[in-house]
């Protein structure tokens, strides 16, 4: 898929507050014909979901996207035979307290289930996947959360070298997210971003972007050819060849530039 050519796009994590953003970010420009949102119920509300522009496949067991196909049990998902899709943008993710505290299921959100959609994507003809990652995302962190992150983004790297496909990786620090998705039940949470929000702007995005600035970069590193954005944001960094890292300061500045 060129810089210039019109694309569907294959999206998962898109009922939470950043896979939102980046729905409604991806359906307002012309250049998207269709986003296909990954839900596990049928039932869900999406912006613009009404428009005619999104469809929703439903996948109600995640895991099945480790499988193979001779494993997979909905047979009858379209997902399996979805074909014609030019990107994919995966902002799946949970955190520690939401896994219950248990690494094995946070492993399984943010590794496992990544890697298996990834491929999924990639064998859907996607050839540019955007990643959600994490500020300070490293195999070799001390901290789990970290280091599960950095895990991820290697064997994702692998995935798209293994298929020649383009990989942006979004490393955002605190994503600050609109009141209506930002969780009424989480107080301290909702303290915290707001001091972070007073801090953002002489931080310059290190500390916190918001989910529209995520958006936003998503869909200028989907649209926009990278030589073009590495000259225009010098802290944009090229990991390997057609792999490239927004850190958060990136995000912030593509952010406020496209907004």
């Amino acid at each position: 898929m060129s810089a210039a050519a019109s694309y569907k796009v294959l999206v998962a994590g898109a009922t939470g507050a950043c896979g939102q953003a980046i729905v409604r970010e991806l359906v307002a420009t012309p250049r998207c014909e269709e986003v296909i949102a990954l839900c596990r119920r049928a039932n869900v509300r999406l912006p613009f979901a009404d428009a005619g522009k999104v469809r929703v496949i439903v996948l109600e067991d995640f895991g099945e996207l480790t499988l193979t196909p001779a494993e997979r049990r909905s047979k009858d998902c379209p997902l399996w035979s979805l074909s014609g899709v030019g990107a994919a943008v995966c902002a799946l993710g949970t955190t520690m307290k939401d896994a219950g505290g248990s690494k094995e299921v946070f492993q399984r959100v943010d590794h496992d289930y990544i890697c298996g959609f990834v491929r999924t994507a990639l064998a859907c003809g996607a050839r540019k996947i955007a990643l959600i990652s994490a500020s300070g995302a490293s195999e070799r962190s001390l901290f789990f959360y970290m280091r599960v992150k950095g895990e991820t983004e290697k064997h994702v790297h692998a995935l798209c070298a293994e298929y020649g496909a383009a990989l942006h990786i979004l490393r955002p620090g605190m994503l600050l997210t609109p009141p209506r998705t930002s969780g009424a039940s989480r107080p301290a949470e909702r303290a915290a971003q707001q001091l972070v929000k007073t801090l953002r702007l002489s931080m310059g995005g290190i500390l916190a972007v918001s989910v529209e600035h995520v958006a936003k970069t998503v869909r200028m590193a989907l649209e926009t050819a990278p030589e073009e954005l590495l000259q225009r944001f010098s802290s944009l960094e090229e990991q390997a060849s057609q792999t490239w890292v927004y850190p958060s300061r990136t995000i912030f500045r593509i952010g406020v530039e496209a907004g």
